[in-house]
């Protein structure tokens, strides 16, 4: 009798449990589903500059399909960054700069002794910040604050074009 009562009452708390969670993660799902933009035009392109050291990163092309809102941040690919309002190629963007590790001035222990090299970081590896929902490669979401409450926009069908090789740039006191 005992057994059955504890039986019924660890299989009540594991339904409790379970269905609190997923209530949790619909209503997250629900605040980025009000508001899920098919976008066309929205496309991002990664570069890396031509001299050593001269940094990386993705940029993220976003068409401006709002006059109203003003966006804060926005998170694609597991990083995140502001996001500004600005012409590019003639049309009006939310432009995104993602910096990335890859061909950054990192300082590095180089020596014979690999031992003491230890502590390196991998220049492929990037710190991935916490998103606030799961989306795929080809998704962002782009925050907004309304009625002091952070909002949420969804942006989907980013595509990719080929990446950039900037040329190396003289200063212009090297002639």
């Amino acid at each position: 009798m005992i057994i059955k009562t504890i039986y019924i009452i660890l299989i009540s708390f594991l339904t409790m449990s379970v269905s609190n969670c997923k209530t949790t993660k619909t209503m997250n799902d629900s605040k980025v589903s009000e508001m899920t933009q098919e976008i066309t035009g929205a496309y991002f392109q990664k570069w890396v500059a031509g001299v050593k050291g001269g940094g990386s990163g993705i940029n993220l092309y976003i068409p401006a399909f709002s006059q109203d809102l003003i966006f804060e941040k926005v998170f694609f690919r597991g990083m995140e960054t502001s996001i500004t309002k600005a012409n590019h190629e003639g049309k009006e963007y939310y432009i995104g700069y993602f910096k990335t590790p890859l061909n950054s001035k990192e300082e590095m222990t180089l020596d014979e002794d690999t031992k003491n090299e230890y502590g390196n970081k991998s220049p492929l590896q990037t710190e991935k910040v916490k998103m606030p929902f799961e989306i795929a490669d080809n998704e962002a979401i782009i925050t907004y604050t309304e009625n002091d409450e952070t909002k949420y926009v969804k942006v989907t069908g980013i595509t990719e074009k080929p990446m950039l090789a900037l040329p190396m740039q003289r200063k212009p006191d090297n002639r």
